[in-house]
């Protein structure tokens, strides 16, 4: 509904371009999701149905955790014109993000990327982004919807899998303030590369439709004269060279895309870059002199080997969480791993390529770039003998065994565990006695 006008780095620039629209989306439905740093959230809602809508039959809720409670709501108002959008973004945004929203709510748009968010029409819900249970599906990405997709979709859609969106990096905020959609009955003139995977990536593909580019991160040491990518492309459309015929992408490789009609055609360039990290002990990344415990590598993203001595639920049956790693016995040899993405066994020795973080006063790693299964069934790091006294900074992440505690809760029917609630401590086990 806002009209767009950017000002970047005191630089003016006048932008004309005309879109054009194939045939009509049956309903409104979600066409971007901006979860970005700090306070850079946004919603984007689009109207391809060829007339104007009344918005105030539509309406966006959001549950917390994917718990599957939609108990925070936005009512929309007013009408919202053929081949318009309207954004809603969190008061705190960027103010670029600001700058082209239609208003502000801060309690719908206020998600972390584990929040499914659903739009309904007259109470009943017309399309959904997100899934239960807590796992991030569009943690610190921007999400826009693939143009060719002409229907909202109800139930939980997991972006990652349902084929429906385009992903960006985080705070990237070019694509919001308008949309466009193909839902042409004639033959398609899109010519879009639409995924790009090769085994050896680290992380998502970066695919930027208005350069025809895409970018590829993979791992120093990866022979990149030789892989594999699998590629989707627009519907009906065809591509030279073709998905699945391995590449030599020591250079930048390039795809011609041909739409459904034929005629048109679209130059991608791809391009492989490799990437090297610092290979750390778990000690380095632990060891601290600071007194608020705080890593020196905090921030940096490394490379770091263990052995898993134990799995992380919210509580006994609850959600996934991610694991703890030792190298070896004693202080400063083991560390949490923030990853509900991967699950090993117990034993199993881990390569990972994670970000060293502070979370409510722990040390962690997050953000697992690779993950590698080195070796399964390996012996566990001997459990260090503490008294409860003994418990400081230095155990965090290590596997103990607590003496000369005492049980003080015998819940009847129940063994007795001793929960360790000390501040700033997160050990790897809840030893039973």
């Amino acid at each position: 509904m806002k009209k767009i006008y950017k000002t970047i780095a005191a630089t003016l620039f006048c932008f004309v371009a005309t879109i054009t629209v194939f045939g009509q989306t049956t309903d409104l439905l979600i066409s971007e999701y901006i979860e970005g740093t700090s306070f850079n959230k946004s919603i984007e809602i689009y109207n391809g149905t060829g007339t104007p809508v009344d918005l105030s039959h539509y309406s966006l809720q959001k549950d917390v955790n994917g718990n599957g409670v939609f108990g925070n709501t936005f009512t929309f108002s007013g009408v919202l014109n053929d081949n318009d959008v309207f954004v809603i973004s969190n008061s705190q945004a960027d103010p670029l993000i600001l700058a082209v929203s239609d208003t502000t709510n801060d309690a719908v748009i206020n998600f972390n990327g584990n929040d499914q968010v659903m739009l309904l029409k007259d109470g009943i819900e017309i399309d959904r982004l997100g899934i239960s249970g807590g796992a991030d599906f569009a943690k610190d990405m921007t999400l826009v919807r693939k143009v060719i997709i002409c229907s909202p979709a109800s139930g939980e859609q997991n972006p990652a899998t349902n084929g429906q969106w385009d992903s960006y990096t985080a705070n990237t905020f070019s694509y919001l303030g308008f949309h466009t959609s193909d839902c042409s009955i004639g033959p398609s003139t899109l010519a879009e590369i639409l995924s790009f995977e090769i085994t050896e990536q680290l992380t998502p593909a970066v695919i930027n439709s208005m350069t025809a580019t895409v970018a590829v991160n993979v791992l120093e040491g990866t022979n990149i004269t030789n892989l594999t990518p699998l590629i989707t492309i627009s519907n009906g459309a065809t591509m030279v060279p073709a998905s699945g015929v391995p590449q030599n992408f020591t250079n930048p490789v390039l795809y011609t895309v041909t739409a459904e009609d034929g005629i048109t055609t679209k130059i991608w360039t791809v391009t492989v870059n490799t990437i090297s990290f610092n290979t750390v002990t778990i000690y380095n990344i632990q060891y601290s002199t600071d007194s608020t415990g705080n890593s020196p590598l905090t921030g940096d993203t490394i490379m770091t080997s263990g052995i898993v001595t134990s799995l992380h639920y919210s509580y006994a049956g609850g959600t996934y969480r991610g694991y703890f790693i030792q190298e070896s016995e004693g202080a400063w040899h083991g560390i949490y791993v923030y990853d509900n993405a991967h699950t090993p066994a117990i034993g199993d020795n881990l390569t990972i390529i994670a970000k060293v973080a502070e979370y409510n006063g722990l040390t962690e790693l997050s953000n697992v770039l690779s993950y590698n299964v080195n070796s399964t069934g390996n012996s566990l790091p001997l459990a260090t003998v503490i008294n409860t006294g003994d418990m400081n900074e230095e155990y965090e992440g290590v596997l103990i065994t607590v003496e000369n505690a005492e049980c003080i809760n015998d819940s009847a029917g129940h063994s007795c565990y001793i929960r360790i609630l000390l501040i700033n401590i997160f050990f790897s086990i809840i030893q039973e006695v």
